[in-house]
């Protein structure tokens, strides 16, 4: 059934009319992840370029939108799917510029911006952020959590990412933001640090602070134009037997805000036309364990 008259398509779109148009009423433009399961499949070349073009032609007039996601983190959503390498690098970057032709596209709407999720290092090796038809690029910066290595220093957690910064800021040819970054926190004596295979739980509220104040300026001084946290209230990792999700701002039960929400909401200051503070007149230098 094409999608034009799908109805559970126009329920998604209805839905997020009135997601956006609230979110507009308090001052804020949205993002579009425009992503339909694994679009690397060769099965859904064809019905995602005809989803993409409805979806431009639904939103073009939004002002709200801020701009479209539309390949989001797919060497990780690839590598589950296929495990083997099915496509070079040239016909991944064509894969992309067909999903951006698609809803870029005079009819569809040729206004908003278009950008893709990307992993940073390790999608050089296919879906590279430096050859992919974008209008800029939003790099997931996350930073590993080793119980093992480190017992969870949060100094060497915040320098791991600074370091991926230091060597996408370096790299990448095109306006970017750090299009997804977090850290998974608790205080709850339930949820002790680091107690886990997977560390779902890497330190305190007060962590999570400092890793928010330390990440949000050094994006900025490493010439991002945007920082997006991920993810707004702590839930439940199903495919971890249900194991804390500890990377929101509001804790689990009661949605009491952490620490971080103040960083965060304290960024843009009110007083002076909500400016950021300023940048470092020079880019960061890399960290000490840039090397490790």
């Amino acid at each position: 059934q094409p999608f034009a008259t799908n109805q559970a398509v126009l329920d998604y779109f209805a839905y997020m009319d009135w997601f956006i148009d609230q979110a507009g009423q308090n001052n804020m433009y949205t993002m579009l992840n425009g992503v339909l399961g694994d679009v690397t499949d060769p099965n859904a070349f064809l019905p995602y370029i005809e989803y993409l073009d409805l979806l431009g032609n639904h939103f073009k007039n939004n002002k709200w939108l801020a701009f479209y996601d539309i390949i989001n983190e797919p060497l990780y959503v690839y590598t589950y799917a296929h495990q083997t390498s099915q496509y070079s690098k040239k016909q991944a970057c064509e894969l992309v510029a067909e999903f951006y032709d698609a809803i870029k596209n005079p009819i569809a709407d040729p206004n908003h911006l278009v950008s893709g999720g990307n992993l940073v290092t390790e999608d050089v090796t296919l879906f590279d952020p430096s050859l992919l038809k974008l209008d800029f690029s939003q790099p997931h910066l996350y930073s590993e959590t080793y119980t093992t290595y480190d017992n969870c220093n949060l100094t060497n957690k915040i320098n791991r990412i600074k370091g991926s910064t230091y060597w996408f800021s370096k790299n990448i040819p095109m306006p970017w933001i750090n299009g997804e970054t977090g850290f998974p926190s608790s205080d709850d004596p339930q949820f002790p640090k680091c107690n886990d295979l997977v560390c779902l739980v890497a330190g305190s509220n007060a962590d999570q602070q400092t890793y928010a104040e330390e990440v949000l300026q050094n994006t900025r001084d490493s010439k991002g134009s945007g920082f997006v946290w991920w993810v707004f209230q702590d839930g439940a990792w199903p495919n971890h037997g249900n194991a804390l999700n500890g990377y929101g701002l509001l804790t689990l039960e009661s949605g009491v805000p952490k620490q971080a929400v103040t960083t965060l909401e304290n960024y843009l200051d009110p007083n002076n036309n909500y400016q950021p503070p300023p940048a470092s007149v020079n880019m960061p230098s890399e960290p000490d364990n840039y090397l490790d």
